[in-house]
């Protein structure tokens, strides 16, 4: 009775989220919507408007894994264009009662879909990668928002910070963050160039 009354008061703290989904859209992965009117598809976006290249700080987010809902207390993401349709990025993220975690790897855009998806390196060792939709990734009028399901699921409004101004991390975030820009500027921006899609072929090596 405890674990009931706990997870329906877990619910109703996360709904007083304004803007964010409630676990139950997020199951519905498909379905979420964002009240905010700032929010535009990047379907309807213009030529070069899916640039998302900069800093960002966090606007406001909520993690939930199972019955687990807690509200992301901290934030701080870096986005940087290697080329017109990747982005390299690493950011790392802390929620309530919880330790600090990262992420890192690269956002590829598909013209022809208008949409993002997360290139992954298959092997640390090599340069072979596959293209995974277990995120979106829209532009809003002051950032992003990110809907991300790896380790749970997470969506996060993101603030880019204006050219020229400094942000200082978050002390809760300086390790994972160092982490994550360390292992992402190893495994994938200084071998870039040499990164290629897993092919069809690929299944029948051994």
């Amino acid at each position: 009775m405890r674990y009931i009354i706990a997870v329906i008061t877990a619910l109703l703290l996360t709904a007083c989220i304004n803007g964010l989904p409630t676990p139950k859209e997020y199951t519905e992965y498909d379905d979420i919507n964002d009240t905010d009117s700032n929010i535009t598809s990047i379907k309807n976006a213009d030529i070069y408007d899916y640039f998302i290249d900069g800093t960002y700080v966090l606007k406001e987010g909520v993690y939930t894994n199972g019955g687990i809902v807690k509200k992301v207390t901290h934030a701080y993401m870096v986005i940087e264009k290697l080329s017109d349709e990747d982005f390299g990025y690493y950011y790392a993220t802390q929620a309530e009662k919880y330790p600090a975690n990262n992420d890192f790897g690269i956002y590829n855009y598909n013209d022809d879909e208008r949409k993002f998806y997360k290139k992954i390196v298959l092997d640390e060792k090599s340069t072979k990668t596959e293209l995974r939709e277990n995120v979106e990734l829209i532009k809003t009028d002051d950032g992003v928002r990110l809907t991300s399901k790896t380790n749970g699921a997470k969506i996060i409004k993101w603030e880019r910070v204006p050219n020229g101004e400094s942000v200082t991390t978050d002390p809760a975030l300086a390790d994972a963050i160092r982490d994550a820009k360390e292992s992402y500027t190893l495994i994938y921006k200084n071998r870039f160039e040499q990164l290629e899609e897993k092919s069809f072929f690929d299944f029948f090596s051994f």
